[in-house]
């Protein structure tokens, strides 16, 4: 496999996952939550994964959900060769 075919596979992942602020919740306000809808934002393509006390918590748990997304990507790429 070359740098360019991990490259690709890497950013072939397009879901995201956002931190955010929900004050509805008294506790652990801030969430992180799983986006797969693309262009358009809408609660049915959106699914919370995870709340945390505060938002350094929830950036580092959103890019952690990233990476091991884009990771298993790689490792598909890999597999199919």
């Amino acid at each position: 496999m070359t740098p360019i075919e991990i490259a690709k596979a890497w950013y072939s992942v397009t879901d995201r996952w956002i931190d955010r602020r929900n004050k509805a919740h008294d506790e652990r306000q801030w969430e992180v939550v799983h986006d797969w809808g693309g262009e358009l934002v809408s609660d049915k393509k959106m699914k919370v994964v995870g709340r945390f006390w505060n938002q350094e918590a929830a950036q580092t748990y959103a890019r952690t959900c990233e990476d091991e997304a884009r990771g298993e990507a790689v490792l598909r790429a890999l597999s199919s060769e």
